[in-house]
């Protein structure tokens, strides 16, 4: 049984911060402290306010919690992302009770009094009635949860977002799904998220069109191959995807740089990165791994534009 708790539409104040938690997203700007990371990212702790506030989980049973988010004009494209989950553990409240909705029994002092695991699923605002079903998916993360209601310890302590999710979101509009499985019935808020995060400082480049050229790949496990290839690219500003016979890629344009990820779903997985040449032609490098042997390899295109 799945039980669905509540699906909203926020739009925030331009004047105010724009921010999601699990999926690990930001835009700062009321209250939320930062400071820049010896790599060059910024970590900031947001204050979520309302975000994630009383979320009523049922026990022994996914409880879902989903919404769809709309941007400020203004959003920068996020080059990658990280949510510090440990971190974010001290504005974490699961308040556990019983069948008969009183606080349980069973909390021991010092002790950690139940398991909880969480997962995330995002994907585009397009695809808002399925994320539950086939959003991106993260986790399961386990929280451990004392007797005084505190979020004690999360595994893994850390949630890096795929291409795929800042594909998404730096399109300007998603959708994020928790799902919530809890031993025993439960309250949830979130008050805060700390995050490490990378922004593009570029406008992006135009790639959409009909690409068509040559590619070689060097494999391992099977024979190399190369030939004639054909790329359709759509472009929603900084977010891009592109269909190359049955496999599909999403990602993020910074400038005239397309990093993306995909493949063909129980066949094999591919990342790499798509640039633009100041004459117009690109330069398309991947590396594909197959997803049921160790079969594998890298592979170069050369490419050029259709005209319209």
């Amino acid at each position: 049984m799945m039980l669905v708790i509540n699906k909203i539409k926020y739009s925030i104040s331009l004047f105010c911060s724009v921010f999601i938690v699990f999926s690990g997203l930001f835009l700062h700007g009321c209250g939320g402290a930062s400071k820049t990371n010896e790599d060059g990212s910024t970590h900031y702790n947001i204050p979520l306010q309302l975000l994630v506030n009383d979320v009523d989980v049922k026990a022994n049973q996914p409880t879902h919690y989903s919404f769809t988010y709309d941007f400020p004009f203004y959003t920068p494209a996020f080059t990658e992302f990280s949510v510090d989950l440990n971190e974010t553990l001290n504005d974490v409240v699961i308040n556990l009770t019983n069948t008969n909705n009183k606080p349980s029994s069973k909390a021991i002092s010092g002790r950690v009094l139940e398991q909880v695991q969480v997962y995330a699923y995002v994907s585009g605002a397009n695809q808002a009635n399925t994320t539950c079903t086939n959003g991106e998916r993260y986790g399961p993360f386990s929280v451990s949860v004392e007797n005084n209601n505190q979020a004690k310890s999360i595994s893994p302590a850390r949630a890096t977002a795929t291409r795929p999710t800042l594909s998404a979101v730096n399109s300007g509009s998603f959708s994020l799904c928790l799902e919530i499985v809890s031993p025993i019935a439960a309250s949830l808020d979130v008050d805060g998220v700390a995050i490490d995060a990378s922004s593009c400082g570029q406008e992006p480049a135009d790639i959409s069109g009909v690409w068509s050229g040559t590619f070689s790949c060097t494999n391992h496990g099977t024979s190399n191959d190369g030939g004639d290839i054909v790329l359709t690219i759509s472009q929603n500003g900084y977010s891009a995807q592109y269909t190359d016979s049955e496999a599909s890629y999403k990602g993020t344009v910074c400038g005239n740089v397309f990093e993306y990820e995909g493949g063909v779903p129980f066949s094999y997985d591919e990342s790499g990165s798509f640039v633009l040449n100041v004459n117009g032609s690109a330069n398309k490098t991947s590396t594909w791994q197959s997803v049921y042997d160790d079969s594998g390899g890298t592979c170069e295109d050369t490419l050029i534009r259709a005209q319209n």
